[in-house]
């Protein structure tokens, strides 16, 4: 029974270990392209910026949900003030908090009060891509992944090439291996074709050896 547990321990910690680097490269990916991280159905980014502060800090995980353009203007006209996600006209990922809308589009602007003007563009259907409904410090790992990118971007592409080069020996492990295994059942042919010859000549010797004594009677 112990050792049952253990397995299923070990398990577990694999698995989180593996959804750990599988968000770090994808929070890597998602930063150096400026796009979403989708896992099991949400979204997520990190926060590169101080633009948010003191609502999000620079490093937090934001969870991101699907809204409709519509929706927005509807949250606003009930004098919400949403934070979205959108990409904005130098097609960089912005996370700033919706305060109006006029005939162009959306209003934004950050929560810094350092930040005294509002966003230049305006936020369109064409480049709205969802809400924050809540964020994380998640240990630091967005903020992990935000100083050290480089550095991960770097361990990923080692780790592919370690993945690479072990699949690589696996397939010549079982390319040699099959190799052998046609060559032991060649062996195995050959050797029951030579055992089949020398009975048949076995036989043949004993059928003449019957015949001359058959004669010689």
């Amino acid at each position: 029974m112990k050792k049952i547990i253990k397995i299923i321990s070990y398990i577990f910690l694999g698995i989180i270990l593996a959804f750990a680097i599988a968000f770090i490269v994808s929070g890597t990916l998602s930063i150096k392209n400026n796009t979403l991280i989708k896992i099991f159905g949400k979204s997520y980014s990190i926060v590169e910026t101080d633009s948010m502060e003191p609502q999000i800090d620079i490093g937090e995980i934001i969870i991101v949900e699907d809204i409709s353009y519509q929706e927005v203007l509807v949250m606003l006209e009930n004098n919400e003030q949403p934070i979205i996600v959108f990409i904005n006209s130098n097609g960089l990922k912005i996370v700033h908090r919706a305060i109006d809308q006029d005939n162009e589009g959306i209003i934004t602007k950050g929560d810094n009060p350092e930040i005294t003007s509002n966003d230049p563009g305006r936020v369109t259907e064409a480049n709205l891509l969802g809400i924050v409904v809540n964020q994380t410090k998640a240990l630091g790992i967005g903020k992990f992944i935000v100083n050290s990118r480089s550095l991960i971007f770097l361990i990923a592409i080692v780790m592919l090439i370690i993945v690479l080069v072990l699949e690589v020996i696996n397939i010549i492990k079982q390319l040699k291996v099959k190799k052998e295994e046609e060559l032991t059942k060649k062996f195995e042919i050959e050797k029951e074709k030579l055992i089949e010859e020398k009975r048949q000549l076995i036989k043949k010797e004993i059928e003449e050896e019957l015949r001359e004594s058959g004669k010689k009677e």
